[in-house]
């Protein structure tokens, strides 16, 4: 449910082709845990149509998405864990936190808006979001969130100042890479990586987001 979550958001349909990618496993398998979700009134299976959550998987699924960040901002801020190598822990702590230490962890935290790699807690983004592979040169923009949560993604944007909050501007750009500027250090950056970024425009590198 987590998966189709992520993938579908609130109530966008995902094929089981997508499901099996995401989750590392055969199709096969996929349609076996389908079958049994499907039978729990969580999610709704309808062949070469797709699949979507119903209210109460949505529900469900945006709890269980909740706690993992929740625990990845817990490994990160208070454990010092590196934020490249927190989402398997995050997978284990999210299924014994109680409602009770979930509170307590938000609570304690300072009650974050958002996972180490930016994306929020719950609820939707507001504000408009573009890719960094669309900001053109001279153009400034903020690092929202990390679309792609591998450990060697992440370990890239590190290294690269991508990080949230970083401030960047594009100083040129073609058709595969980019020369972006990043806390004063200058990085070349293929559009590839950049599309897997989300950046909110600046009117200038002091300017409130637009």
């Amino acid at each position: 449910m987590e998966a189709i979550y992520r993938l579908g958001g609130d109530s966008g349909t995902v094929s089981t082709c997508e499901l099996a990618d995401l989750l590392g496993v055969a199709p096969p398998s996929v349609t076996t845990m389908l079958g049994r979700l499907s039978r729990d009134g969580l999610v709704k299976h309808v062949r070469y149509k797709g699949i979507t959550l119903t209210s109460h998987g949505r529900e469900m699924a945006a709890a269980m998405i909740r706690r993992h960040r929740l625990s990845e901002r817990l490994l990160t801020d208070v454990l010092g864990m590196p934020w490249d190598r927190v989402h398997e822990a995050a997978c284990k702590l999210e299924h014994v936190m109680t409602g009770e230490i979930e509170d307590r962890t938000f609570s304690v935290l300072g009650e974050p808006e958002r996972c180490p790699h930016g994306h929020l807690l719950e609820g939707k983004e507001v504000g408009f979001l573009v890719l960094l592979s669309d900001i053109i040169p001279g153009e400034c923009a903020v690092v929202v969130k990390i679309d792609k949560e591998s450990p060697e993604f992440l370990k890239f944007a590190a290294e690269s100042g991508l990080t949230p909050s970083a401030k960047v501007v594009v100083e040129s750009a073609c058709d595969e890479q980019m020369q972006v500027t990043v806390s004063g250090q200058s990085n070349e950056i293929c559009k590839e990586s950049a599309a897997l970024i989300w950046v909110r425009r600046l009117d200038n590198l002091t300017a409130e987001p637009v």
